[in-house]
């Protein structure tokens, strides 16, 4: 490489080779950081998926508290039920 370098067109091949190098270094530097930013942003989308799985999951419990605050409801529409038609066929 030396050897290269010594001579006038040599040199100029070197400097090529720095230049051409150093856009290469740089090129990297910036797919680096591109990558880092999807990278966050893969990091964002796991807590927002995250958030959105606790709130369904949330979201579930209501809505079997729900289901159960009907049936019991309905008990008690089915005793009332009962319990008129036994007061109606008791009046007789």
């Amino acid at each position: 490489m030396w050897l290269i370098a010594t001579s006038r067109k040599g040199l100029k091949t070197v400097s090529k080779f720095i230049f051409f190098n150093l856009f290469a270094a740089f090129f990297n530097l910036f797919a680096a950081f591109f990558n880092l930013s999807v990278s966050l942003l893969n990091l964002f989308e796991i807590f927002f998926n995250l958030f959105g799985a606790f709130f369904n999951l949330f979201e579930t419990f209501i809505n079997l508290s729900a289901a159960f605050f009907n049936l019991f409801v309905s008990l008690i529409n089915l005793f009332a039920a009962f319990f008129s038609v036994f007061a109606l066929s008791s009046e007789d």
